[in-house]
């Protein structure tokens, strides 16, 4: 389920340039799922060439809501060791809307 702040935050991003093209959200911990996360992560860098270079209210949608870079990180592994309850990794792309 999304997170109500992220459903929010992304209804109130600008259009007119713009748009959030996906949204993923990943229950931690799934460990099978570690090499499709890296896998999504580093694609989504390359096509936005890294999310320092979205403008701020974008930025700060993919530095505030992705916890992990990967599953397999100390933060998954607390997750488990202390019985903590999961939280979600979301991740939200945005791309011009002149990319077809």
């Amino acid at each position: 389920m999304v997170e109500p702040r992220l459903q929010i935050s992304i209804t109130h991003l600008s259009t007119e340039k713009s748009i959030v093209r996906t949204l993923t959200t990943i229950a931690t911990p799934h460990y099978e799922a570690a090499k499709v996360v890296d896998g999504a992560l580093k694609q989504m860098a390359k096509k936005t060439r890294g999310h320092q270079n979205l403008n701020d209210s974008r930025s700060f949608l993919l530095e505030s809501r992705v916890q992990e870079q990967s599953l397999r990180s100390p933060q998954a592994e607390n997750i488990v060791n202390q019985k903590e309850q999961p939280r979600s990794t979301i991740v939200a792309t945005k791309t011009d809307q002149s990319e077809p």
